[in-house]
């Protein structure tokens, strides 16, 4: 599933979702490991700026969101999502994210967000959006990359 609260958001939007996710939900009552409490701080420095930079040079804001240490920490590969959904589809015998896409860390090769998702019988879609974009049938799942 995707976390809750963070469809009919941007990009930026749900970035801070995940770090308030992981401060509130992961890591609640105790102090995130070192790297993500750097990515976090990451977020805070460039907030402001990338909010600013968002309706003028949308494709220098994906880029620096998808090179966000939150983002490359919390957010799943393009390739990890379809995983993820094929896995699950074989051992449950059900549709995971069915009506519902989660954005990744990855871009296109025009340069915009990369989301995977809406599952079911007819397969699976991956499609792609600007930053700015918001959706109420697109928010983001929550992954622990392999490198912390």
């Amino acid at each position: 599933e995707v976390i809750p609260g963070s469809t009919s958001q941007n990009y930026l939007q749900q970035t801070r979702t995940i770090a308030e996710y992981l401060e509130g939900k992961v890591y609640a009552g105790q102090e995130p490991p070192p790297q993500y409490i750097e990515a976090i701080a990451e977020l805070d420095h460039d907030e402001d700026e990338l909010e600013r930079l968002m309706g003028s040079d949308w494709q220098k804001v994906a880029e620096r969101l998808a090179n966000l240490k939150l983002n490359q920490l919390c957010r799943e590969t393009p390739a990890q999502v379809l995983w993820s959904i094929a896995l699950f589809k074989k051992i449950n015998h059900e549709h995971l994210l069915p009506g519902m896409y989660t954005w990744t860390n990855q871009r296109s090769s025009g340069g915009d967000l990369v989301l995977v998702g809406d599952a079911g019988p007819s397969g699976v879609l991956v499609g792609r959006y600007d930053p700015w974009h918001s959706r109420s049938h697109l928010g983001v799942r929550f992954s622990r990359s392999a490198l912390v």
